[in-house]
């Protein structure tokens, strides 16, 4: 029997943790962050509620992917910038497209990225919170010390 920390939670308990690398490689596969072998989506853009193999909730809290989203939105800027400025300087002829068209270019870039970067980022949200602070397979995350 192991004893309680401070916040009265026992140690024991507590689920360990894949490696670092390891829970990137998870994020980024969507696989569950705990047993590596479930997986995160039903489908490209929506999230199971509980790993179908050992239980683990991926909604540890309402609006948990919020995070996630704007990583997504983070990528896509860090993406487009230099792909917009690389453009202008190595392909002038751009420049000669009216505004108007470039500009529906772009907002479509700025709305197809985010979209297919988005599993990503919820995979990798979800392996690093958990790495950083793992949660126990099938209770309610929100009734554990987090």
């Amino acid at each position: 029997m192991g004893l309680a920390n401070s916040s009265g939670v026992n140690e024991e308990a507590r689920p360990g943790r894949a490696p670092f690398r390891e829970a990137l490689v998870r994020g980024l596969r969507g696989r569950c962050p705990n047993c590596g072998q479930g997986p995160v989506f039903r489908h490209r853009f929506k999230v199971l509620d509980a790993c179908p193999v050992c239980r683990l909730s991926y909604w540890p809290e309402s609006g948990y992917y919020v995070g996630a989203m704007n990583l997504a939105f983070i990528v896509s800027f860090i993406l487009v910038t230099p792909i917009f400025v690389a453009s202008f300087i190595f392909f002038p002829p751009l420049a000669l497209i009216p505004a108007w068209k470039m500009a529906v270019m772009w907002s479509a870039g700025g709305v197809l990225l985010p979209l297919a970067v988005m599993p990503y980022s919820y995979g990798l949200w979800l392996g690093l919170d958990f790495w950083l602070n793992p949660w126990e397979a099938g209770k309610p995350p929100e009734l554990l010390s987090r």
